[in-house]
């Protein structure tokens, strides 16, 4: 993300911010959310909170808790699937921003408690299953572990001896933080991983399955206003092509609904049409009917807000760019299922630089920043003025056209467009040469920069979005250092750390 793009993806309106960062009326966000919670009180039994009984929590978590309970606060919420190690770094960035915004919130006298949405119903297993570390020698070590290939959900994964030798595998502290808590389930590890993690924040872990028990009243009320809620997905859809916007989510059924066997985990969507509900073998006009002692319910992602809506005084939500983007696709849903929208609130992003490469940017004058986002080039100007510029290609055609009438007849325009065009090519391959050359003869050797490259943007895409923040990570400590540089959950720039 660029520096000062926040807008960009952004829909202030709809944000717990205005254009200019300031926190909307405290009154306003208390009235609006506290509502909420009281109604969750009197509607919901709570009973999710006794799975987070099966782990250690911290004193400032089981006081988060206790006030999410008891309705004395409100949650900001993030979330992703139960990688391994955590995955992508990014999932740092989301909680960082979450405990951020939480701090700040709590500041100006809004309780807010801090969640991690474990995203355990989904099913994509090679996403789940997959991790890339920077090695010692800056090599890019992607780790896969075994995934069926039926689409059972992260929730139905076992604990084996794979996961093990992989935790074994990794740095000291990976293994440290890795001990504590229950180890039956790989998503089990995941919430042990975060909570301790961030037990000094109070973060709250929670799994899509563990609001089972209060789920009912929530697929009650997609089933009894299904059509409504087509129609605003419909609503959405136009107003986003309208703007002339790409949506994010395909909706290839009707409502986004799986069915998840409790035996098997397998996950399987459920489609509407024409008044049915069918899971490809059998049909009912009651999507409740699915519910049994065999099989749940399980919302898709356009549907996914709304189930957690429903279950938590949710007050903010913190998201990526695309997640932020398929909030924008189910935006009148909230009020067909009279459920208060979350506001929206954008993560923070960064890159992780090791003390060599921050000294090697250093001594070849290279701004580290400039760099993640341009890669190496050479300072050029537009394409159009290095060799041949639009003025001169229209000069060109008016003396062969006054010189040579007999030429008129061919296109000399698109012509000497295409010269142009391959001379300025070739005019921009001979400078990059020239500009390698002229950082070799400095020192900064096509290998170093390909080392430094090969760190900062991997494959060439940003390092938050496939390197496991367990590569870098040295212990608590250097984890609160990098902590410390998402304090201002305000300030959007691209943050660089080691």
């Amino acid at each position: 993300m660029k520096p000062n793009s926040i807008t960009k993806w952004m829909n202030f309106e709809e944000s717990l911010f205005d254009s200019q960062l300031n926190v909307r009326s405290k009154t306003e966000l208390n009235k609006r959310f506290k509502n909420n919670a009281d109604l969750l009180l009197k509607k919901q039994s709570c009973s999710w909170m006794q799975f987070l009984d099966n782990y250690r929590l911290s004193d400032k978590a089981k006081k988060n808790r206790d006030d999410l309970i008891s309705g004395k606060a409100v949650a900001v919420i993030t979330g992703q699937q139960p990688c391994l190690l955590t995955g992508p770094s990014l999932v740092m960035h989301k909680t960082f921003t979450a405990v951020s915004l939480c701090n700040h919130l709590n500041s100006i006298g809004i309780r807010a408690v801090p969640v991690f949405w474990n995203a355990s119903e989904d099913h994509d297993l090679s996403e789940i299953l997959r991790t890339t570390f920077i090695t010692i020698n800056n090599q890019l070590d992607q780790i896969r572990l075994h995934a069926s290939l039926d689409k059972i959900s992260a929730e139905s994964i076992s604990w084996s001896k794979d996961l093990e030798e992989f935790i074994q595998s990794r740095p000291p502290f990976a293994k440290e933080i890795s001990d504590n808590g229950p180890k039956k389930m790989y998503s089990e590890h995941f919430n042990s991983l975060m909570l301790n993690l961030f037990a000094d924040d109070g973060l709250l872990v929670v799994e899509p399955h563990w609001f089972n028990d209060d789920s009912k009243n929530f697929w009650e009320g997609v089933d009894e206003k299904k059509d409504d809620i087509i129609s605003s997905f419909i609503k959405d859809e136009k107003r986003i092509i309208e703007e002339n916007k790409v949506l994010q989510v395909f909706r290839r059924n009707a409502i986004p609904v799986f069915k998840i066997d409790k035996k098997s985990g397998r996950r399987t969507p459920l489609k509407y049409e024409s008044g049915q509900w069918s899971d490809g073998l059998i049909e009912s006009t009651n999507l409740i009917n699915f519910i049994n002692s065999e099989q749940r319910l399980s919302p898709g992602a356009l549907l996914r807000p709304a189930y957690a809506q429903n279950h938590l005084p949710i007050l903010a939500t913190v998201l990526g760019p695309a997640e932020m983007k398929y909030h924008h696709q189910n935006k009148s849903m909230f009020d067909v299922l009279e459920l208060p929208r979350p506001l929206l609130f954008p993560r923070l992003g960064g890159t992780w630089v090791s003390e060599e490469i921050r000294k090697n940017c250093e001594v070849y004058g290279i701004n580290i920043s400039e760099l993640i986002e341009n890669g190496f080039v050479a300072d050029e100007t537009s394409n159009d003025e290095k060799i041949f510029s639009e003025k001169m290609v229209r000069e060109l055609c008016d003396k062969i056209e006054a010189n040579h009438p007999n030429l008129s007849k061919f296109d000399l325009t698109s012509i000497t467009k295409q010269v142009k065009n391959r001379t300025n090519e070739l005019s921009g391959i001979i400078e990059r040469k020239l500009w390698k050359a002229e950082q070799k003869a400095r020192g900064l050797s096509v290998g170093r920069m390909h080392k430094i490259m090969n760190m900062i943007k991997p494959k060439g895409k940003l390092q938050e979005r496939s390197i496991c923040a367990f590569s870098f990570i040295k212990d608590l400590g250097h984890f609160k250092k990098i902590q410390s540089e998402f304090n201002d959950c305000f300030d959007n720039k691209h943050r660089v750390y080691s």
